[in-house]
């Protein structure tokens, strides 16, 4: 009996950690930390939720049905997942490892399976086996993720050179950008974004309404200042439709744990 008093487990502590939305879904990613106080224990389960248009399988509950309120995706429970992101109509999550699984619709092959056919449930990208994926970013139909070492990959739909692979062809798989190899990830305090894809309304920022195959350096806001000293800021980035910003780098500390990350990627910056 006098064990039993003296094991008080608290009920687990529920915490937003990211949502991103697609074109009529959403995601959510979720902190459940529990404490254990005589045992001085404190334990992290990350969750994945989702909500929405279920077509396509995009959900991720291996079905394609509609949910009006978000549901746990178990077939990624017990993953340590550290970023989600979400595309017109397809989803992938990033974990702790730096595996990356994806799942919905893939008729371009933005899921990176190495096919086109759509998936109802997580899947692991096996064309990452021996890389550390650090965040992936999701536009409509196409995906770009960088790795730890400052890599930069593209796949999916490449009709207007998203794909920063220099021409305008779809990829099943995901394929290395090589213009950006020199910029590795580090803690700096200064940054530059490099801008690439479709352009016909100017927003890419280059000053014209070119295309952009490649990634080109956004002489706009080069030098821009950042700085990375407090431990509390979380920048976060999202990828457009169709154009692919990259920034090389930005800081992220875990709430409650001292668990950090440089992330990537993406258009709008936003301090917390």
């Amino acid at each position: 009996m006098a064990d039993e008093a003296n094991t008080e487990v608290t009920g687990p502590i529920r915490r937003v950690l990211l949502i991103s939305a697609g074109a009529s879904h959403s995601v959510a990613l979720l902190c459940n930390i529990i404490h254990m106080w005589t045992t001085a224990y404190s334990g992290t389960q990350m969750e994945v939720y989702s909500w929405g248009w279920g077509d396509f399988g995009m959900l991720g509950h291996g079905n394609s049905s509609d949910l009006l309120t978000p549901q746990l995706i178990k077939a990624l429970q017990g993953l340590r997942i550290k970023q989600i992101a979400c595309g017109d109509s397809h989803c992938l999550a990033v974990t702790m490892e730096g595996e990356v699984q994806s799942w919905g619709r893939n008729q371009n092959g933005q899921l990176g399976l190495s096919s086109n056919e759509d998936s109802l449930v997580p899947q692991k990208i096996q064309a990452f086996q021996g890389v550390s994926i650090k965040m992936v970013a999701a536009g409509a139909e196409h995906t770009a993720a960088i790795t730890e070492d400052g890599s930069l990959y593209g796949w999916g739909w490449g009709r207007y050179g998203n794909l920063g692979l220099g021409g305008r062809n779809h990829c099943l798989a995901p394929q290395k950008v090589s213009t950006v190899d020199a910029y590795n990830i580090c803690f700096l305090v200064w940054f530059f974004i490099y801008i690439y894809g479709w352009s016909k309304y100017g927003q890419l920022g280059h000053g014209d309404f070119e295309d952009y195959l490649v990634p080109c350096k956004l002489e706009a806001l080069s030098g821009s200042f950042f700085s990375e000293t407090n431990p509390s800021t979380l920048v976060h980035v999202e990828s457009s439709k169709i154009h692919q910003p990259f920034v090389p780098f930005f800081f992220f500390s875990m709430p409650d744990t001292e668990v950090k990350y440089l992330e990537i990627l993406g258009l709008t910056i936003k301090f917390e």
